[in-house]
């Protein structure tokens, strides 16, 4: 019987794409009302970009609080 080659896709490989269990916290669910015509833009965005909607929210909230784009009054 022929011995089969192992992949070579070694866990340094695979566990650089993974997050560990101990590192993530837990998400929350959030609700708020759009336009439709802003969501569907928002949602052909996203899909162009290939990034959900919900990772685009959470990057663009996250640089808000870091300092980024300052909201005019």
């Amino acid at each position: 019987m022929a011995k089969l080659n192992k992949p070579k896709v070694a866990k340094t490989q695979l566990g650089s794409t993974m997050t560990p269990a101990a590192t993530k916290t837990k998400s929350i669910r959030v609700t708020f009302v759009m336009d439709p015509d802003l969501h569907k833009r928002f949602k052909h965005y996203s899909t162009e970009a290939g990034v959900s909607m919900s990772a685009l929210l959470s990057q663009w909230v996250e640089e808000r609080l870091n300092g980024g784009d300052q909201i005019q009054h």
